[in-house]
């Protein structure tokens, strides 16, 4: 399963950056990706719209019907920032 690799990796990475073989790495769910992703995109001032493109989420109401905008410059630019930001935090 994806996961399991995922989490083995994530395991022995996490112990080899911190030279214990002991560490482990907490529980998540991948959807804790989403969440946080979510939450970051918010904090960094991009607005619903984006978020919810990024997320894959399905277009509410009649927006889904009329705006067939596909927000690829946006989402661009949301995880262009993201990525950033997220890299000023872990260097």
């Amino acid at each position: 399963m994806v996961t399991r690799a995922l989490d083995d990796a994530a395991q022995n990475h996490l112990r080899e950056e911190l030279g214990d073989k002991a560490a482990t790495l907490q529980h998540y769910r991948i959807h804790d990706f989403r969440v946080k992703c979510e939450t970051r995109l918010a904090h960094l001032g991009f607005n619903q719209e984006v978020r919810y493109a990024v997320l894959g989420h399905v277009k509410p109401g009649l927006q889904k019907t009329y705006n067939k905008h596909d927000y690829l410059a946006e989402k661009r630019a949301a995880l262009q920032t993201c990525s950033e930001h997220l890299m000023g935090i872990v260097q």
